[in-house]
């Protein structure tokens, strides 16, 4: 599925959660991120020992700050750890 129509799809869903539910609860929506956002189009880092073995928090906090925005950007709420 390509990024945008996944942005969609989510959409989608998330408006019927919310106005065609009786308690309009909002959706969840998690994706594996291990190494980054694991969707058609987002970038794809090395694997978190390959990350962890270099020890540079900086890089760190900047790969996963990548991948939470492309999450966001899509709708994606959390990143799972597998």
């Amino acid at each position: 599925m390509k990024t945008r129509q996944e942005a969609e799809f989510l959409n989608e869903l998330q408006k019927i959660a919310i106005e065609g539910t009786r308690l309009g609860i909002p959706l969840l929506t998690t994706e594996e991120g291990t190494h980054s956002l694991k969707c058609s189009g987002g970038t794809i880092f090395p694997e978190g020992l390959a990350i962890g073995n270099k020890w540079n928090m900086d890089q760190v906090k900047n790969i996963y700050t990548v991948a939470a925005r492309e999450a966001q950007s899509i709708g994606i709420h959390q990143l799972s750890p597998w």
